[in-house]
């Protein structure tokens, strides 16, 4: 992280404003992390785009630096000493995010096993939403939501393309059953 974002948060750090960073995995920019959280103890937190071991680990060496990993690969991410995930998991479901989070404390190869099924599912079948939301992370978030079954009518809006909630959802219950109970509708 350098330029205008590095100066915004050593501003707001010298602040005392709290400060959430948002990093993209990659463990060089994680050591830039480490030094303005230990610098600034107005940094708390860090939400990371991609599971990258290696940074993950020096994020783990600031104690009170909470790490939020990508929602479908949390479980790995947990193992590393990330504390919650992104905003994903819990758009498809805030109950499953829970339950995952809770899983990752008391059975981890579960959980990993778990995560396995869910990047398959993203993957394959959840893949086609996206292309069809032509990286809209926003529209593809709605989708999320409406597959989740807990949002309410009208998620998402289609842009055209023909999306089968109902066949997505059958996907993701034959991948991932045990998440009936966490999904609305």
């Amino acid at each position: 992280m350098s330029g205008p974002d590095a100066r915004l948060v050593e501003r707001a750090a010298e602040a005392e404003v709290d400060v959430v960073l948002l990093a993209r995995g990659d463990a060089r920019e994680a050591e830039v992390i480490v030094d303005l959280a230990a610098r600034y103890e107005a940094i708390l937190a860090v939400s990371v785009e991609r599971v990258d071991e290696e940074g993950l680990d020096v994020l783990g060496t600031i104690e009170r630096l909470g790490v939020l990993a990508p929602g479908f690969e949390m479980v790995t991410a947990f193992r590393r000493g990330a504390c919650g995930a992104d905003r994903r998991i819990g758009l498809l479901s805030p109950g499953a995010a829970t339950w995952i989070l809770e899983t990752c404390d008391a059975r981890i190869g579960d959980a990993l096993d778990l995560e396995r099924r869910l990047q398959r599912f993203l993957e394959t079948s959840l893949d086609r939403g996206r292309r069809a939301f032509d990286g809209n992370e926003e529209a593809f978030g709605r989708l999320l939501v409406a597959l989740g079954g807990w949002a309410g009518p009208g998620t998402p809006e289609d842009p055209g393309h023909a999306l089968d909630l109902d066949a997505l959802r059958a996907d993701l219950l034959d991948a991932c059953p045990e998440l009936a109970p966490h999904l609305g509708g």
